[in-house]
Parts: C-alpha cells; sequence; structure tokens
C-alpha cells in the first residue's frame, strides 16, 4: 500500500525530476520489504518492482525481477487478463532494453493476443513488428506479420469524400518525432525545404513535450498542432476537416507512431517510408518512399507481397538538413595517435552476439585497435556491466573497450572517432549520415531486407559505393583496410562532409523538387471523391461565374 502511495504522487514520470526518482525508489523499497512478508501476491510485487528498476534505469535488475513473475496452471486463474497481459508487455520492454529481440518479440505477441484494449493493442502489435525488425529473418516473414496490422481497424469506417483542393496543397505530418530524434535531419528537411508558394505543411504533434528542435519544426511549418490529448478518431477527423491533401507517416511502427490515425484516412493521400524500413500493413496507406537500391525493382518477386503500398521511388530515400553549428572534421584522429578507434551509435538492443563475434575479429586483426561504445542505454550501469560481461566471454581484450553513455553532443563526440562500424540487420539511417557528415567513414553490409540496406543506399548516394559489403568477410576486410590505409582514411575524414553537400540528391531543396512534383502528379491522376457539400458549393460557385459572364 505505502508503495502503490509512492506511485500515485507522480504517476506519470515524464520529467525524470529528483523528486520522482526519489518516489520510486521508496516505491522500491517498500516492495523489496512486502516481498518478504507477503507470499500470495509475489507475482503482483516482483511486477512492480520490475516495473520500479525499470524506471530508474536499473535494466538488468528489472529483467531479474520480471523473470520471477510465475504463472502456473494451478494459480493462473487467480489473475486477470489485463494483469497477465500487462506482465507480458512489461517483460517485452525489458527484454528488449536487455538486447534480448526474441524474447521481446514474443512477449510482445503473447500480450497482443491477449489485450482486450483495442488502442493498447495497437501499440503491441507495433512493438512485435519493431522486435521483429531485429532479426536475421526474411522480408517475406516481416511483412507477413505486418499484413496482420490492418485485421485491428475492421470495425473502422475509413472516410471516402474529401474537401475540394484549395490554391495550396496542403501536406500533413503526424507523429511524436517534433523534437530531437534520431531521424530528424531528413523529417526537418522535408518541412524546412517545402515550394510555400504551392504547398502549406501542418504538423500535427503526438505530444506536447517541447524542446529546441521543436521550435525548429514551428518556424518552418506554416501549422503546429498539438493533439495529445485527441483520441486517433479525433485526431483523423481534425486533419480530414483541415482538408489535408496528403498525409505523411515518418515513423511506420516505430514507438509513437500514430499509424492508427492513418487507418480512418482522413486525407485523400497517405504516404510511409521516411523512418521505417518495412510496410505498415495498412490499407488505407497508398504509398511508400524508396530508392532503387533499398528496394531494387527487379529483385521484386511480383508473386510474393511484401507492401500494402504502392512503391513510391525516388533517386534516394531521404534527405538531409545539414548543421552549421558542429565542428568541421579536419583529420583521421588517429594521424595525431597511435592507435585507431572504432566506434558504433547504435542502441543496446541492435547489438547482438553474431555483430559483437564479428567486431571481435576486426578486434584480433588491428591489435592496437580502440572500440568506443557509445550507446544510449548506457544511463544504466547494469546495462555496461552486462555487455562487458558478453563481450569479455566472446574474447575481448577488455582493456580496449571504452563505454560512453549517448549525449545530447554527440556529432562533436564523433570527431574521436576513426570509424563507425554500423549494425545488422537493421543498420543505421539517421546515424549513418550524421556520421558521414561529420567525417567518419560507416562500414556496413547487407543482404535482402530492405532494413540492411540504408547504409548501402547513403554511401552508394555520396559516390562510395564500394564501401558497404553483402558478406560479413567484406565488412571485416573493409574495416581493417580503412584504418591500415592511414592516408586514405584521412582524406575521406576531410572529404566526406563536401561528399555530402555535394550530393544533390540529399539536398532538402532539391529532394523536395522531386517529391512535391510527385505529389501533384498523384493527385492529379489520383481520382477523388468530393464531399457532398463542397461538390454543393463549386456548383454554386460555376452558377456565380455564368451569371457574371
Amino acid at each position: 500500500k505505502r508503495a502503490m502511495d509512492y506511485f500515485e504522487l507522480e504517476p506519470d514520470f515524464r520529467d525524470e525530476k529528483v523528486k520522482d526518482i526519489i518516489h520510486i525508489k521508496r516505491a522500491l523499497y517498500n516492495l523489496e520489504l512486502a516481498i518478504q512478508a507477503d507470499e500470495k501476491h509475489k507475482n503482483e510485487i516482483y511486477y512492480l518492482i520490475a516495473a520500479c528498476k525499470k524506471l530508474l534505469r536499473d535494466y538488468v535488475g528489472a529483467y531479474e525481477a520480471i523473470q520471477k513473475v510465475a504463472f502456473t496452471r494451478e494459480n493462473i486463474s487467480n489473475y486477470t487478463v489485463k494483469f497477465v497481459c500487462d506482465y507480458h508487455e512489461l517483460r517485452a520492454k525489458i527484454a528488449l532494453l536487455n538486447g534480448r529481440a526474441p524474447e521481446a518479440a514474443e512477449n510482445y505477441e503473447r500480450a497482443s493476443n491477449l489485450s482486450e484494449d483495442v488502442d493498447k493493442k495497437f501499440k503491441l502489435f507495433s512493438g512485435l513488428f519493431s522486435s521483429l525488425e531485429l532479426l536475421d529473418i526474411p522480408s517475406t516473414k516481416i511483412a507477413t506479420a505486418n499484413f496482420h496490422y490492418q485485421k485491428l481497424f475492421s470495425n473502422i469506417t475509413p472516410y471516402k469524400k474529401f474537401h475540394k483542393r484549395g490554391e495550396k496543397i496542403k501536406i500533413g505530418y503526424v507523429s511524436s518525432i517534433f523534437k530531437q530524434h534520431q531521424n530528424f535531419a531528413e523529417i526537418f528537411g522535408m518541412i524546412a525545404a517545402h515550394n510555400r508558394e504551392k504547398f502549406e505543411v501542418t504538423c500535427y504533434s503526438l505530444t506536447d513535450f517541447e524542446d529546441a528542435y521543436t521550435g525548429l519544426y514551428k518556424r518552418f511549418a506554416e501549422h503546429y498542432e498539438v493533439v495529445q490529448d485527441m483520441t486517433f478518431e479525433e485526431i483523423a477527423k481534425k486533419i480530414h476537416d483541415d482538408k489535408i491533401d496528403i498525409l505523411i507517416d515518418p515513423a511506420g511502427h516505430d514507438e509513437g507512431n500514430a499509424l492508427p490515425v492513418f487507418a480512418y484516412k482522413p486525407a485523400p493521400i497517405q504516404i510511409s517510408g521516411i523512418g521505417y524500413p518495412s510496410t505498415t500493413g495498412l490499407d488505407t496507406m497508398d504509398y511508400f518512399i524508396t530508392d532503387e537500391t533499398l528496394n531494387p525493382p527487379a529483385e521484386l518477386n511480383p508473386d510474393v507481397k511484401l507492401f500494402t503500398e504502392k512503391l513510391l521511388y525516388l533517386p534516394v530515400n531521404f534527405c538531409y538538413a545539414q548543421r552549421e553549428d558542429v565542428p568541421t572534421p579536419e583529420y583521421a584522429p588517429c594521424t595525431k595517435r597511435e592507435y585507431p578507434v572504432f566506434g558504433t551509435l547504435c542502441s543496446y538492443y541492435e547489438i547482438n552476439d553474431d555483430i559483437l563475434k564479428i567486431w571481435h575479429k576486426i578486434s584480433e586483426l588491428v591489435p592496437k585497435a580502440v572500440f568506443l561504445m557509445r550507446i544510449k542505454e548506457f544511463e544504466s550501469i547494469s546495462t555496461i556491466n552486462q555487455l562487458y560481461d558478453r563481450m569479455k566471454a566472446i574474447g575481448f581484450n577488455m582493456d580496449r573497450i571504452l563505454f560512453r553513455p549517448a549525449t545530447a553532443n554527440y556529432m562533436a563526440e564523433m570527431t574521436h572517432l576513426d570509424v563507425i562500424l554500423d549494425v545488422y540487420p537493421r543498420s543505421g539511417c539517421g546515424s549513418t549520415l550524421d556520421a558521414l557528415y561529420m567525417g567518419v567513414p560507416v562500414v556496413s553490409f547487407y543482404a535482402e531486407r530492405r532494413s540492411s540496406r540504408y547504409g548501402k543506399t547513403i554511401l552508394k548516394t555520396i559516390g562510395l559505393a564500394d564501401l558497404p559489403t553483402d558478406s560479413v568477410e567484406g565488412y571485416i576486410n573493409r574495416a581493417v583496410s580503412l584504418v591500415t590505409e592511414v592516408t586514405t582514411l584521412d582524406a575521406l575524414h576531410k572529404n566526406l562532409r563536401n561528399m555530402i553537400k555535394n550530393a544533390q540528391a540529399l539536398n532538402p531543396k532539391t529532394y523536395m523538387e522531386m517529391i512535391e512534383k510527385k505529389f501533384e502528379e498523384i493527385l492529379n491522376e489520383t481520382e477523388i471523391a468530393v464531399d457532398d457539400a463542397d461538390a454543393d458549393t463549386n456548383a454554386e460557385d460555376n452558377a456565380d461565374e455564368n451569371s457574371a459572364d
């Protein structure tokens, strides 16, 4: 009871203030007392202990606690379906934070099968799909799973008629990522570079959280609407009433997405494909942005369905908004010291044992190299200890491994790295662009999965088509060669930023000119049913014009 009282003092914990941490710690203290005295409610108490430790960023401790929740044939009937569902959801989240993607996927699936809350089901399915993206499985399995998403909306009637177009084409972006985010440079580039004479942009934010990056979105979009307190249906109605012509999804199934809004079809044309590598699974999503490197037309089997959307091809999948507030790369750091530094910019859950074994092979071939592991989840000391033990067990020389938590200043921190090693199967996109802009080459390998090809399409676009490889051996050889051929590496550090700048397809202005031309073509080619009220208004306008004539 005392533990729950502390939870109720600050049920949200979003601000992460010191007083909130104290409340959570006090709740944890009382739960640990309770577990010693209460056998009957042991599962509920361990569940809450896991939740507390997750909030305190003790992800390993949270995982150990959630594992102690035990359901048996004899006791399962004592628990509500909601509690069992909540348990699997929490276990999925904690498993993912500990780099256990298969376990996360399994528990997201169990939770989604149990959930009786439709809105929660949306999030659970998206969590499942995002977990599957981290597994080395064929594209067909990813797509088949995503296709089930549409079934959640069987009771929804999408909009069929829309308002007539105005003088400008109205573009809407709906998401929770209008803030500092790994894909900021791509999304912001689109909004900042749009043609204001022909297009009018509205950002619909699912959160009222704001930072300095939010201010940039507000500055360059004609309208910025916070829809945090609205239901998905209400958001869809607002978008429809705002007469949006093209609605864009910048997140796919990633956390904080707005895909249920798209299920209502509030705009005549709906487009995805910017931030998420696979189909949304929605029949109401019309187009998916891609390029010929990510989805080679020759490799697409017409008998195998991978998308519910039509593929919208551009020279490259995304643009990149360049920053002027970061240091200019001047040289490869290893030219000023006696050893090279390999680095990574990924999340902890993206580091599987297979990629660690590959990095270990590289470390053996470059015995002087240092590996800098810069990872967001290193806010948790227990996560650092866990990765330390994993790398030690594989055979790394731990004297050459550095651990650093991610910071907001990570662009400047990249100037200390010589080469960045990409992960697999979901390769870096925004982080790869940022690294190259900071002069740091990225070694990447790819397979048939679209999610593994981001490095390939980016490097090809800036003129380094030979750097990405389709084999583990090639990946290892390229990493070793880069730090061995110091003159070439130094030249890359000095020239990569210019190569980014000279890649016109990545330039937001050029990119938007291309995509806005596509937008106009799509709208002109699509037969759009107009609302009766608008049709009547059209008729009255025509009658007035004829009378005037």
